[in-house]
């Protein structure tokens, strides 16, 4: 079976579905991941960009681009999948007409897309052409209303297949009750669920991720235990 792992941004299907990811490829599965937004722009950077960009130790954006991206395929090649992407602009940086369409963290995570978000367009075009190609598609449900895993989860849902789509609840963003609306409580109830728990496998593949996972662990200190154990379940629903 061939298999697409859509991530929003490098190190989304990582943190989210590791383990479940290398269940597949064990069990003789062809698993592919798609990092979606991974191109970055220098232009109209507010407050908010500049300091989670300062917070993972970079003031350059093309550095800063450049770093991500080869976390990403140390990481990716580590779990064994192929990596693919269509190179879209992640949401802190796209930009309309010279400004910025997401200004504040505030408006990027509000659960809306924005009206001048023209990358709905471009991905949904690029979804219905990859999908045909795979059996099965494991996206991220959406779970912290960031614009970017809104916008995954709305065009893998428009475009995709729905027998052939799966979920995966996005880490960090599910460890807080705030973010539980109620589609994700129904989907738990209505769907086949998956949960695998961390292995060292996953903590030493977190780790290519340098720029990211001290921020991970630092504001969400609370679910590490002894430094490297991390006590969340990877959750993955599906409707069969």
């Amino acid at each position: 079976m061939k298999i697409l792992v859509l991530s929003p941004h490098a190190d989304d299907a990582v943190f989210s579905c590791f383990d479940h990811i290398k269940g597949l490829i064990r069990s003789g599965h062809y698993v592919s991941v798609c990092t979606i937004f991974s191109k970055f722009t220098p232009s109209s950077l507010g407050d908010d960009v500049r300091g989670y960009m300062a917070n993972s130790g970079f003031t350059d954006t093309h550095l800063f681009e450049k770093a991500r991206q080869q976390e990403d395929k140390k990481a990716l090649q580590y779990l064994g999948v192929k990596f693919m992407t269509p190179r879209l602009i992640d949401g802190a940086f796209q930009v309309y007409r010279g400004k910025s369409v997401y200004p504040t963290f505030g408006e990027l995570f509000s659960g809306r897309i924005a009206k001048n978000d023209i990358r709905v367009l471009v991905l949904a075009d690029y979804l219905r052409k990859v999908s045909i190609s795979f059996d099965r598609v494991i996206s991220p449900i959406g779970i912290g209303s960031q614009a970017d895993h809104v916008i995954t989860e709305y065009c893998a849902k428009k475009y995709i297949e729905w027998g052939k789509l799966s979920y995966y609840y996005d880490v960090p963003y599910y460890f807080f009750l705030r973010n539980w609306k109620r589609k994700y409580i129904h989907a738990l109830l209505r769907m086949r669920i998956s949960l695998r728990w961390i292995t060292q496998e996953k903590i030493h593949c977190m780790k290519y991720y340098r720029s990211q996972i001290g921020l991970i662990i630092r504001n969400n200190r609370r679910l590490f235990f002894r430094e490297s154990r991390v006590f969340f379940p990877e959750i993955v629903v599906s409707p069969w």
